[in-house]
């Protein structure tokens, strides 16, 4: 039965429906997107995935928690192919997204603003440098850093400052002419699937072939004669 209240928006009883709603700021927000997974997961993979988010680094994170450093980077793979753990980290970056009121147009025009970014912007129009707080916030936002050399003349008790060198660093366009390169899918990139020695000998150690039948062997060996081919090419 529909119930109607005051200043709400009308809902029915023992239902849920998934929605979109944008806040005062425009900041899109989601609800029932995502179910929640974290009884899904042990300590250590809630552990795994708060490190991930530091730096998105697999080997890393799992150090940090608590995985031996020698099985580090075959932990990783296997905890981020885990659809709940995977689930866990898309929900904490949804959350911080909505926090910081980030929006993926707002990140793609900062991108292109830097990849396109003209550096006469810093000067007026006789060619003398612009004082800092007169560059307009897009241009202030290419600037990386400055460094300011003050110039002498003469020695000893002669010696005084005639001038000031000042240099400014700007933000790396290729880097960001790259990302919008990938954003746009024109760049392909070639991704080696395979094990690493560590892996390898783990994945022998725990195979039980006492059981394996001659045509599962054969398949085994067929499958380790070719990862070697492409390891060798």
């Amino acid at each position: 039965m529909p119930i109607d209240t005051p200043g709400m928006p009308r809902c029915r009883v023992g239902t849920m429906k998934s929605s979109h709603s944008r806040s005062s700021k425009g900041t899109l927000c989601t609800a029932g997107k995502r179910r929640s997974t974290s009884h899904e997961l042990t300590a250590r993979q809630k552990l795994f995935a708060l490190e991930y988010l530091k730096d998105f680094n697999g080997a890393r994170a799992a150090v940090r928690a608590g995985y031996s450093a020698r099985t580090a980077k075959a932990a990783a793979s296997r905890l981020l192919t885990n659809v709940y753990l995977r689930a866990e980290i898309e929900q904490a970056m949804d959350r911080r997204c909505e926090k910081l009121e980030l929006k993926a147009e707002d990140t793609l025009q900062a991108i292109s603003n830097l990849a396109h970014f003209d550096p006469r912007r810093l000067f007026d129009d006789k060619g003398n440098m612009k004082d800092i707080h007169t560059l307009e916030p897009d241009v202030a936002r290419a600037i990386s850093g400055f460094d300011f050399v003050t110039l002498y003349d003469g020695n000893g008790d002669q010696k005084h400052a005639f001038g000031q060198l000042r240099k400014i660093r700007l933000r790396d366009s290729l880097k960001a002419l790259e990302m919008l390169g990938r954003y746009q899918k024109l760049f392909t990139d070639k991704i080696e699937h395979g094990l690493d020695d560590e892996t390898k000998r783990l994945l022998i150690e725990k195979l039980d072939l006492t059981n394996a039948t001659d045509e599962q062997l054969q398949e085994l060996c067929a499958l380790g004669t070719a990862g070697n081919q492409r390891e060798g090419s």
